[in-house]
């Protein structure tokens, strides 16, 4: 092994002194270069592959500046080595792509001056975060609120993760890097794979709806099917019994743990409900007391599926539902859950 403050001596002789600072380089018996950086007491060591100073120079310097940033973002040791190995390849690739450009120019007969060299040999890329807000904008329409803000989240933390680089570099090892980011981030296999999978959605749209990538590295690289962890648990009448104690007779809350028990439906469904989605519906000649769970004037349901009439059940009918048709204050439902939750916990469930 020979260090590179002896090698650059010997390659430059005569460079100002100024040319001396290749630091975290050095190169080894075959001639090849290599950078090296220590980290948490470790050696992040690897080939740079070239035999050229100044080219080893270039990839050093982009190797460092993707270190300071990576280092500020992630701890794990084995996974900054990932990225950089990844950033590394991507450069070697770049330089290809370049260099057969300009082969083809040569063999075609015209090739550019060098005025126009970098105009018409670079490719034009697509930054993540360029592709993202053209996502944004044709999905939209089609998205709730929540939908976007969980989509743009898992991006933004894609882009702090890697960069906002251009979307067609990103390949297999590098999802691979990313799942373990998000290994390290979520301590629920199911957040993990909720991110992974927005994620993959930007990149099959980048495939599938503008032609910008060949095909979705994401593709293959999912997860196995996961167990519930917490399975749900249903709820007795007994304990049913005793949260509607701790609440206020036929509250917006009391009867909100009613609808709950006794239909079924989501806590979304539920407070969405308006007067009119208390409905009789006609059967055999006898009028049956429904709710309505539907998408009009807006309302937001998981699925088409969703939407069904549901016979309401005897003690909310003798607890006068129809009459009272209940509509409920809250716009969102985390609140209503977390307290729902709360009652439910009160009580040892």
């Amino acid at each position: 092994m020979c260090y590179v403050n002896i090698r650059v001596l010997m390659v430059i002789q005569g460079a100002p002194m100024a040319h001396v600072h290749f630091m975290y380089i050095s190169c080894n018996s075959r001639g090849y270069y290599i950078w090296q950086k220590s980290y948490v007491g470790k050696l992040i060591r690897f080939d740079l592959r070239t035999r050229d100073l100044q080219i080893a120079h270039k990839r050093s310097k982009i190797l460092l500046s993707t270190f300071h940033r990576l280092k500020k973002e992630c701890t794990d040791f084995d996974e900054i080595r990932a990225h950089l190995i990844n950033e590394r390849d991507m450069f070697i690739e770049e330089g290809i792509h370049l260099e057969a450009n300009y082969i083809y120019w040569i063999n075609s007969g015209n090739l550019p001056s060098r005025q126009q060299n970098d105009s018409r040999f670079q490719a034009k890329g697509h930054k993540i975060s360029q592709v993202a807000d053209e996502w944004y904008n044709e999905m939209k329409s089609e998205w709730r609120p929540l939908t976007f803000k969980g989509n743009k989240a898992a991006i933004d933390y894609l882009i702090s993760l890697y960069g906002d680089k251009d979307i067609q570099s990103f390949n297999k090892p590098k999802v691979a890097s990313f799942k373990k980011a998000l290994k390290n981030k979520y301590k629920s296999e199911f957040s993990s794979q909720s991110m992974f999978k927005k994620v993959s959605a930007l990149f099959s749209f980048a495939a599938d709806k503008r032609d910008y990538i060949t095909k979705n590295p994401f593709s293959n690289m999912g997860y196995k099917k996961i167990k519930k962890i917490n399975p749900r648990i249903s709820v007795s009448t007994e304990s049913h019994k005793k949260v509607l104690e701790l609440i206020e007779h036929k509250s917006h809350l009391w009867w909100l743990i009613q609808v709950l028990y006794y239909t079924g439906m989501r806590v979304t469904e539920c407070i969405q409900l308006t007067e009119q989605d208390y409905v009789y519906i006609a059967d055999k000649g006898q009028k049956i007391a429904c709710i309505s769970v539907n998408d009009r004037d807006g309302k937001r349901i998981k699925n088409s599926s969703s939407i069904r009439t549901i016979p309401i059940h005897k003690n909310l009918l003798q607890s006068g539902i129809m009459d009272e048709k209940p509509v409920f204050p809250w716009a969102v439902h985390n609140p209503v859950s977390n307290a729902v939750a709360n009652l439910f916990k009160k009580i040892d469930v």
